[in-house]
């Protein structure tokens, strides 16, 4: 599948609930490709696999789109982060 677009809505944390609202379009091209043998991606926010996403938010959250073909032997460990919670 392909992806033409993704529009993220994050929630703020209750310290900046009384921000200005924004929007920012970022090209597909200054997100972070990701790839190893069978698997294929981009970091679409926060930080991991050693590279960091241009797009910014309070609360730091992690999304990353991958694509992991195991026919081929693909596999992703998730990246170890503080900011990750139950």
């Amino acid at each position: 599948m392909t992806f033409h677009g993704v529009q993220i809505w994050v929630a703020l944390p209750e310290a900046n609930e009384d921000d200005a609202p924004s929007f920012a379009h970022h090209p597909a091209g200054t997100l972070p490709e990701l790839a190893e043998p069978g698997v294929r991606g981009r970091l679409l926010i926060g930080s991991a696999y050693g590279v960091t996403s241009p797009i910014e938010h309070p609360s730091r959250p992690l999304m990353i789109d991958l694509a992991i073909d195991r026919e081929i032997g693909g596999s992703a460990t998730a990246p170890a982060t503080s900011s990750l919670s139950a």
